[in-house]
């Protein structure tokens, strides 16, 4: 028997309330029941991120993080959960690892000068791997699209890093372990990209 979950059955009772209403079509119900589990799962993994940034007194790091991965992390793409309480899970253990090299970051009283240039290395790596796995049927022309968006936010979150660093140092040190997070989402999103497409030939070969 299929595993019911409270989101699913929230966004259910959310999508049957539209269609009553009239506000939507009863066609595309499961296009807006799918909309509406993204959107109960973003607030959940936001408020998680809250919750845990206030046990840590440290709500602008979950925050941050939070809007690291929804605006750096949808476009490089990278390691996506089968589920929705496996994604609530990793997202609260990346947290958790966020909070353990802030913590270090502060220890080792890294300078404006460290943070750049730690920012700045993170950053060439997202690039240079983005666009990681849910964008592999992409064109070449749209791959190329997404690496310029990639860069375009990356800077804008490096510009921001520094600019915070002088009101908080540990915001600043917030975006880099937020990206550190992002890049590692993506090289295991890239190892798991690589078993794909060695299965895909594998599949090839039997055939032939």
């Amino acid at each position: 028997m299929r595993e019911v979950f409270l989101m699913e059955i929230l966004a259910e009772i959310i999508t049957d309330t539209l269609v009553k209403e009239k506000i939507i079509n009863s066609d595309d119900s499961e296009i807006y029941k799918y909309g509406a589990e993204l959107l109960i799962s973003t607030g959940a993994n936001l408020l998680l991120g809250l919750l845990l940034g206030g046990l840590f007194h440290s709500m602008m790091s979950g925050v941050i993080y939070f809007l690291v991965l929804a605006t750096l992390r949808t476009q490089a793409g990278g390691y996506h959960a089968s589920t929705y309480l496996w994604c609530g899970m990793v997202y609260c253990i990346s947290f958790l690892g966020v909070m353990g090299m802030i913590r270090l970051f502060i220890y080792m009283n890294i300078n404006s000068a460290c943070l750049m240039l730690g920012l700045l290395i993170n950053m060439m790596f997202i690039w240079w791997h983005a666009p990681v796995l849910h964008h592999r049927s992409m064109e070449i022309e749209v791959r190329k699209h997404v690496k310029r968006k990639v860069a375009v936010i990356g800077i804008i979150w490096i510009l921001i890093a520094m600019g915070i660093y002088y009101w908080s140092p540990q915001a600043g040190y917030a975006v880099l372990a937020s990206m550190e997070v992002v890049l590692f989402y993506m090289i295991l999103g890239k190892r798991l990209e690589g078993k794909e497409d060695e299965r895909e030939r594998e599949n090839e070969n039997e055939v032939t």
